[in-house]
């Protein structure tokens, strides 16, 4: 299991990165510790990149720590460029801003999500969607 965020709406004001007309963002990706390493990671952020891109965006962009080479590496892998840094509010590091520039999204991109269920999440705005996954290990029959 894991979750994603698209669109998050923060309380502060954050980079002007994600302010961009036609520019998404995504946040706290997280996968269950139990199901780590079956892919269900690359699986949520392959479909919020395919989500941002049927809403007609062409960037699609993440904040995440500085000090953590490990990710930054797995999204620079991913395709993710840092286009600048951040200072939040409320953490006592430098974000890296990333950004990845989306393909054009094609019709039937929904159907192929490998989610549970797409959710509006409460309060949140209606920029904000969650994905929750409850991706399989095994192919489907």
């Amino acid at each position: 299991r894991g979750v994603i965020i698209l669109n998050e709406i923060e309380p502060d004001a954050g980079p002007d990165w994600f302010s961009r007309r036609g520019h998404a963002s995504f946040s706290q990706l997280a996968v269950d510790p139990d199901t780590q390493g079956l892919g269900i990671g690359a699986k949520l952020l392959a479909k919020v990149e395919a989500r941002a891109a049927e809403l007609g965006n062409i960037e699609i962009g993440l904040s995440m720590a500085e000090p953590d080479h490990d990710l930054r590496d797995y999204y620079i892998r991913r395709g993710y460029r840092i286009v600048a840094t951040w200072k939040w509010p409320y953490t006592n590091y430098t974000s890296l801003i990333m950004s990845k520039a989306l393909p054009k999204a094609t019709s039937g991109g929904l159907s192929e999500v490998a989610c549970s269920k797409w959710q509006i999440a409460n309060g949140q705005g209606a920029n904000e969607e969650r994905i929750c996954s409850a991706v399989r290990s095994e192919p489907r029959t």
